[in-house]
């Protein structure tokens, strides 16, 4: 069996414009003439495709988007602090392990690394961490 890796058609584009309506989001990509691969022109219009885009900077490396990369500093903040004795103390709690358990009840989540995707969540984090600082 063929990995997805295989499968994948690469390619670099531009987002032109991008636009919201019943069905969705249309986002249109420009994609220089030598760039298009044969494939793309060979299926129907109304093919599913799974996507996946990395920004990349003028000099062709990656970019971390700044929302994305806000979730990841989130989840290590989190880790870290549960494992403070000062951040126990402010959650009522004794031990790392309570600590975890208490901040995951407190944001409505199952797991910490739910603060990577779940912007509600991190406001609500955002709010903790506010007060905590306040605190001490």
């Amino acid at each position: 069996m063929s990995s997805i890796r295989e499968m994948a058609m690469s390619f670099e584009a531009v987002q032109s414009y991008m636009r919201k309506d019943v069905k969705g989001v249309n986002i249109t990509l420009v994609i220089h003439p030598d760039d298009v691969p044969e494939d793309l022109f060979r299926q129907p219009t109304g093919s599913r495709y799974q996507v996946a885009m990395v920004l990349i900077n003028d000099q062709e490396e990656p970019v971390m988007p700044k929302i994305k990369g806000e979730g990841k500093k989130a989840v290590a903040q989190a880790g870290l602090l549960c494992r403070e004795i000062e951040f126990w103390d402010y959650l009522g709690v004794k031990s790392e392990i309570e600590a975890v358990k208490e901040l995951r009840e407190r944001l409505e989540i199952e797991s910490r690394s739910e603060l990577a995707e779940d912007k509600d969540a991190r406001a609500k984090f955002k709010e903790l961490l506010d007060d905590f600082n306040s605190n001490t």
